[in-house]
């Protein structure tokens, strides 16, 4: 890959496997793990991230080689 952020993002850990497309994850799912999220322990309790809740199948293959109904991003 030429771009460096996006070498060094392919990099990292992460899950793949296709998860299961045909069964749609509940808007209170995600609000719920989205919660969750905001209360975990980050570096010096600033909690400076964001996470990105993507639905778009389209957007999904030009980031992962995966499926999913949802994906979150978290930067």
């Amino acid at each position: 890959m030429a771009n460096e952020v996006l070498s060094t993002i392919h990099s990292l850990h992460s899950t793949h496997g296709n998860f299961l497309r045909d069964r749609d994850v509940l808007d209170a799912d995600v609000q719920t793990i989205l919660q969750a999220s905001g209360r975990a322990a980050t570096a010096s309790a600033r909690q400076s991230y964001s996470i990105i809740v993507v639905r778009d199948q389209a957007r999904m293959a030009a980031v992962v080689p995966y499926q999913a109904p949802v994906m979150l991003v978290c930067c």
